[in-house]
This record gives structure tokens, C-alpha cells and sequence, in this order.
């Protein structure tokens, strides 16, 4: 079908299957199909920092809700800047030449902070940029060990997997024998040792609070605000800001923590009402 010009007519099908572009149709399937394309969503105008002015050299960009997943189109770019800073994690860079159907690796890992520059394989025309959260092995997988652990981390075991994420740090002997054959124990030991007392340096890096204000409901006295932030690279807390009415401002700020006390299904809705709150809190406060 042809809505342009209906004089000219197209091949059959037989015919069009041997064309040049029947094999980059492939190409693009063989692409899709090897990621789950159904979680992107697009997100060109948030993310992408130096799109082109020129509609025919206008950069696409979809990613995954949880941002785990995030594929790029240059059409005829050299370069593509992409806001780091909106990942929750490190990403696994990798370029798919759609005129190929290859894969070539980019930078190893590309950390969440700032404006990150993506520069095109050399002699490429358009290209694919595919980034993926890197997946940490799993707490049992592949190790060999006399007992079954002590704590399996609970909720906590997303913080830990995105802190060990940003600073990677492994002492397993396994897995240092097999990158290491002739090494000796005297060498592990003082890796290892270099290695913790790294680990005990606790430094999270330059922080982007990314806050958020999701909603704003006016009550007697105060405003309730909720918002979200980042008090790290790997965490993001959820909390109330109560903003006094009636008095000039600047006034001075509090930080309320809801502390370990009261029934501990809850945490900031022990302090403040959240307008739906279950009877057990409502006691708690009252008490």
C-alpha cells in the first residue's frame, strides 16, 4: 500500500523478502525479541540532554518503569547525553548495529550520577544504545559453604544488593582462586584485607536528593506534604513534610524520626495521620 504515489507499485511479497531492508526488519526483530520490550515506556524528553534541533536527527529514548531497562535510538548522532542521575543503579552499556545485527560492549559500568556522554561506535550510522541494570548474583548461587546463612536480609536485601552495586567488593576465596590459578593464600589474605578495610569506609559519594512532592493537602494549622528523596545513591525514603500556616516565614525546621517505639508495622504514620489510619495507630497516639 502506497498513500503518496498510487501509480507506483509495490514488489510482492517473494520479491520484497530479498531486499536489503527485509534483512534490517530482521535484525530489529532478533532485538526485540531478546528484551522485554513490553516494559519501556518513552521518556525521550526527561532523560536525553542534547537532542537535535533537526526533527530528522531526533534521538528516542523508552525505559522500564523501575528503570532497570533503557533502550536509545540515534537515527544520525554522533553522541547521545543521557541524565544518569534518574537510575537506581549502575548500568551495563552495549550498542547494537542495526545494519548488522551485532552487539558491541560499551564502558564497562557507567555509574547513576550526572549527565553521562554515549559516543556512537566510530563508522556507524544509526545505532541502538541498550542499558541494563547490572544483576548481582544471587546470596546461594555457585557458593559452596558448611552452613545455611544467618539472615537472609529481609527488606533490607535491596539496599544491600544496590550499595554492593556502587562499590562492588567480593572476599569469596572460590571466586578469587578461579580469576587468580596460581595465586597464593598469602596474596588472598592481603587482597582481601585491603579490600574490608576499603569496605568500612563508608562513602556514599555525591548525593542528587531527585525529590519528589506527590501530593499537597491542606489541614488545620499546616500543610501535609508527601514526599520522596534520596538520602543516598541506593536508598530513597518516603516521609511527611508539615508546613506550618498562619505564621511568617523563614521558622525553624524539625526532624521527626518515628524512632523504634509503637506498633512496628508502621513507621512515619506513627507520627503523622495519614487520613485512612488502621485503629491500632490511632491508640498508639493517644496513649
Amino acid at each position: 500500500m502506497n498513500w503518496v504515489k498510487p501509480n507506483i507499485k509495490c514488489p510482492p511479497v517473494s520479491e520484497g523478502m530479498n531486499y536489503v531492508y527485509a534483512t534490517y526488519l530482521k535484525y530489529m526483530y532478533d532485538f526485540f525479541s531478546s528484551i522485554e520490550w513490553w516494559r519501556l515506556e518513552p521518556d525521550h524528553e526527561g532523560l536525553i540532554k542534547n537532542q537535535a534541533d533537526n526533527y530528522r536527527q531526533r534521538m528516542l529514548l523508552a525505559k522500564s518503569g523501575d528503570s532497570s531497562l533503557v533502550v536509545a535510538y540515534m537515527p544520525d548522532n554522533d553522541k547521545i547525553q543521557i541524565d544518569m542521575g534518574k537510575f537506581p543503579a549502575a548500568m551495563k552499556v552495549r550498542w547494537y548495529r542495526t545494519t548488522s545485527g551485532t552487539y558491541q560492549n560499551g564502558p564497562k559500568l557507567t555509574t547513576n550520577r550526572g549527565i553521562h556522554t554515549f559516543n556512537k561506535p566510530n563508522k556507524w550510522q544509526d545505532a541502538v544504545l541498550l542499558l541494563e541494570k547490572v544483576e548481582m548474583r544471587g546470596l546461594h548461587s555457585k557458593l559452596h559453604i558448611s552452613r545455611e546463612p544467618l539472615n537472609l536480609y529481609g527488606s533490607l536485601e535491596e539496599m544491600i544488593r544496590r550499595l554492593r552495586e556502587h562499590r562492588p567488593l567480593d572476599l569469596n576465596a572460590e571466586i578469587w582462586r578461579q580469576a587468580h590459578p596460581g595465586g597464593t593464600f598469602e596474596e588472598w589474605r592481603a587482597q582481601a584485607h585491603s579490600c574490608l578495610m576499603d569496605g568500612l569506609h563508608y562513602n556514599p559519594g555525591p548525593l542528587n536528593l531527585n525529590s519528589e512532592v506527590f501530593s499537597r493537602e491542606k489541614r488545620e494549622g499546616f500543610v501535609l506534604e508527601r514526599v520522596a528523596f534520596n538520602t543516598t545513591p541506593w536508598i530513597r525514603v518516603n516521609g511527611y513534610f508539615l508546613l506550618p500556616t498562619g505564621v511568617e516565614y523563614p521558622v525553624p525546621g524539625l526532624v521527626v524520626f518515628h524512632a523504634w517505639g509503637g506498633p512496628m508495622l508502621f513507621g512515619r504514620d506513627r507520627i503523622v495521620n495519614s487520613g485512612r489510619d488502621h485503629p491500632v495507630l490511632v491508640e498508639h497516639r493517644e496513649s
